[in-house]
């Protein structure tokens, strides 16, 4: 997508990887490197992401996110889209994603990841829609219902590629339903567990937190 589409856009704050996502389209589907970020792109949609933060102090966390952007015809509806979920979250810092995952990095004696979040950038239902701003064509919704997967399976790889596991905390499992004004499971759990079988591995459920070991980690377990 060109600059000049981009100025009919009704939202204009995009970031250096939104502009790295752009020029990796024009690439053959594959993994790659672009700009400082690490590609994974297919013919529907395209996941990127920085190198693993490890800046954290001892004890602290440093952040990194996973983002899920549409093919370039699509980013419109997806600026427009990403008003219908909640401010100040990581929705507003990609306009035009599908959706995000974060990695935080835990620089302790024996350092893992968490998982801290997965959210779509969407509302597709505007019965359940709280916030104001333009619902995600339900066809857009459908194709793309594959984001959190690919997404998830980028966060495992990250994993293998630090040899650190990756910790899920089981609240992440559930999210919010206006229609029931509660808590339902959401398809987390499903599609990490596709994730790490992508890659000849399982999850460790019998805790109280979720935990994916790549084959060569050495941390004896957390």
């Amino acid at each position: 997508m060109e600059e000049t589409e981009l100025a009919e856009l009704p939202e204009k704050r995009f970031t250096p990887r939104f502009w790295a996502a752009c020029s990796a389209w024009k690439l053959p589907d594959g993994r790659h490197d672009v700009g400082g970020y690490h590609v994974v792109k297919d013919r529907k949609m395209l996941v990127i992401h920085s190198p693993l933060n490890k800046s954290a102090e001892p004890n602290q966390m440093a952040y990194t996110q996973i983002v899920v952007y549409p093919r370039p015809e699509h980013f419109k509806a997806f600026v427009a889209a990403v008003k219908s979920v909640a401010r100040g979250g990581p929705a507003d810092a990609n306009p035009g994603g599908v959706g995000a995952v974060g990695v935080a990095y835990l620089n302790a004696e024996r350092p893992f990841l968490v998982l801290s979040f997965a959210q779509a950038q969407y509302a597709s239902n505007p019965v359940r829609k709280k916030y104001k701003g333009t619902a995600l064509p339900r066809s857009l919704a459908t194709r793309y219902a594959g984001w959190r997967y690919r997404a998830l399976c980028a966060a495992l790889r990250l994993a293998e590629k630090e040899g650190l596991p990756l910790v899920v905390p089981r609240k992440l499992f559930e999210s919010f339903s206006a229609e029931k004004n509660g808590m339902l499971p959401n398809n987390l759990l499903p599609d990490l567990r596709r994730a790490a079988k992508s890659l000849g591995s399982e999850l460790d459920e019998g805790g109280s937190r979720v935990i994916f070991y790549p084959k060569n980690s050495n941390s004896g377990g957390i």
